[in-house]
């Protein structure tokens, strides 16, 4: 949803700022398995393709891949990122292994607070009430 894309467009303009423009933009995006483990059952509207291709769209995102486990820290342990950047909000809490396989990699982590308007559940809030 639109909440998510300025989110997105605001960490990519953040970390170019710092890293320049040679830095690469990679999104771990939950596969439909692990986003419904994450997520409450009706806020999964858009499944992983979906998803993906609107995301593959971006020019500042440089590749996707998708992930089916809650816990990312095997993923940050491969990918070793510079950045690491994140929802701040309490849905999206580091968990500790994620947080060692972080600080295993020396990366620094961002919590980024996202737009307060805009979720997925006051989306279909919305759509109830229209």
């Amino acid at each position: 949803h639109f909440g998510h894309l300025v989110f997105l467009e605001s960490v990519a303009k953040n970390i170019q700022e710092e890293a320049g423009d040679d830095c690469f933009i990679i999104i771990g995006l939950n596969s439909d398995k692990s986003a419904k483990k994450l997520k409450r059952p009706y806020s999964l509207i858009n499944n992983y393709s979906e998803r993906a291709y609107i995301l593959s769209l971006f020019p500042f995102i440089d590749f996707i891949f998708s992930f089916d486990t809650v816990d990312f820290s095997k993923q940050i342990l491969e990918i070793s990122p510079t950045f690491y950047c994140k929802a701040a909000n309490s849905e999206s809490e580091l968990n500790p292994k994620e947080f060692k396989a972080l600080s295993d990699c020396g990366s620094t982590i961002r919590l980024i607070e996202p737009n307060p308007f805009y979720s997925t559940a006051k989306i279909i809030e919305k759509i109830k009430n229209a």
